[in-house]
């Protein structure tokens, strides 16, 4: 399930994000013949390491020529504030959608982990990234073999979506399909 627009929209509109009370960033499109093909964001990490350049909300098909796009805007954007590191995925928050999907796509996405499509680890390790945090875990438990408190937990959350059912609505919109190649700054709300 992708992330809701509404909620990304606020995270990357600098007048509304948290993540910009006390930080910076700057967010690139790449556009491969007048349609949209990826997106990066840029910030400077703030903690343990004031050199780094955190990347996130990292889209891309499936083309390492616009991942290669993506990635040396990104190191060009980090010398020009003199950062020597690229690192993440981050989505402005070190905890929201952290890294690379590598094993665990048999299940469901967990919220606040990256669940990014298989290629982007060639993606990432042809432009010369590696591993450098331990691994992120997600965990499973199967409820129907977890004994009977979490059965009831089931019980009663069927009965929640019985009585107020979820409403969905599907957003559309998002950048205008003009051309423009190469890679450019987003607007806030594009």
């Amino acid at each position: 399930m992708p992330p809701l627009l509404p909620e990304r929209r606020k995270a990357i509109d600098p007048s509304q994000g948290l993540f910009y009370r006390n930080g910076t960033a700057d967010l690139f499109l790449a556009y491969r013949q007048g349609r949209l093909a990826g997106t990066v964001c840029c910030s400077p990490r703030r903690g343990r390491r004031p050199d780094e350049c955190s990347l996130g909300f990292f889209e891309c098909e499936q083309d390492y020529a616009v991942a290669e796009a993506l990635f040396r805007r990104s190191a060009e954007w980090a010398r020009e504030r003199g950062l020597s590191m690229l690192c993440g995925t981050y989505n402005l928050d070190r905890e929201d959608s952290r890294g690379v999907l590598i094993d665990g796509r048999d299940r469901p996405p967990a919220i606040l982990c990256g669940h990014n499509p298989p290629y982007y680890q060639e993606l990432f390790e042809r432009f010369g990234f590696m591993k450098r945090h331990d691994d992120g875990l997600a965990y499973a438990i199967d409820i129907e073999s977890a004994g009977a408190p979490l059965r009831r937990l089931q019980r009663l959350a069927e009965g929640v979506r019985r009585r107020r059912p979820s409403r969905w609505r599907r957003q559309h919109g998002g950048p205008c399909g003009r051309d423009r190649p190469g890679l450019e700054p987003a607007e806030p709300g594009t």
